[in-house]
């Protein structure tokens, strides 16, 4: 993303430089907290940062390929809760790690409700990190799950928790003293801007025209702060930026000189199309 912000920084300043008389502001905003809570997003939203805007780019990294989509985020944790005991007189107590291994064969066989995405495809489902007991030799009152989600445009995620909370009301029917909770930890909608709609196809063009390739809209399995600007506002936006999406968090991450001058060839074109011609 520094690649990308970079890009973008030195793109406005060539723009500048030549004078270019726009008939319209390029607007560049440099949010924090996107891998959190996109805090800085929520804020710029909520001063009216989208106030008549009419497109946006972010520039994650896209290899400079222009993807116009992606997934949502849904992360959860399920906690069991039994009675401790001493293990060796286990049948006085109730295993929280016992009960959780049975709601586990139930999420593992869990079907999403869902059409297929043209561009993402289908959604997934990852168990990321179990948590229960505190010693051998007691019997454990207590055990946690996460759980990473990545869904596709059109899934609603509270439709997914009435799923679960009935298979937990299941659970609890077959299953003596079985109780469980369900806590969300982060919430990011699926966003899509069609291939048809005219901003991505300006950047499709302009990828074609410029650099001579041929390519066509894409998707990604990650989210952005795109998850906050697109349900706030109803606007065309693009993931534009130099760099492979598949170095990210990598220990020798990194962007490469040509990626980073392709971006800034990118960006002046698309601010000439789209705010001079």
């Amino acid at each position: 993303m520094k690649g990308g912000l970079a890009a973008m920084l030195m793109a406005l300043k060539a723009v500048k430089k030549a004078g270019l008389e726009l008939k319209g502001d390029f607007i560049y905003s440099a949010t924090a907290g996107e891998e959190t809570d996109s805090i800085g997003a929520v804020k710029f939203v909520k001063d009216g940062g989208l106030d008549g805007v009419g497109a946006i780019i972010i520039g994650e990294p896209s290899s400079c390929g222009v993807n116009a989509a992606e997934k949502g985020a849904f992360w959860i944790e399920i906690t069991t809760y039994g009675k401790t005991a001493h293990g060796a007189f286990p049948e006085k107590g109730i295993n929280a790690v016992v009960n959780m291994n049975a709601l586990l064969s139930e999420l593992i066989s869990y079907k999403f409700k869902y059409e297929d995405n043209e561009i993402l495809g289908h959604p997934t489902m990852n168990i990321s990190t179990i948590k229960g007991g505190v010693k051998t030799n007691v019997v454990p009152d207590k055990c946690s799950v996460t759980i990473d989600m990545r869904t596709v445009p059109g899934m609603h995620h509270g439709d997914i928790i009435k799923d679960f909370e009935k298979m937990i009301s299941k659970l609890a029917s077959d299953i003596d003293d079985f109780k469980a909770d369900i806590k969300v930890l982060n919430d990011r909608a699926a966003v899509e801007t069609k291939a048809s709609h005219p901003f991505v196809k300006l950047a499709v063009d302009t990828v074609r025209e410029e650099f001579n390739k041929d390519i066509k809209a894409a998707g990604v399995n990650f989210y952005t702060d795109a998850s906050v600007f697109l349900p706030a506002k109803e606007l065309p936006c693009i993931f534009y930026g130099p760099g492979d999406a598949n170095m990210a968090h990598q220990p020798n991450e990194h962007v490469t000189v040509d990626s980073l001058m392709e971006a800034v060839h990118f960006y002046c074109a698309m601010i000439e199309r789209y705010l001079v011609l």
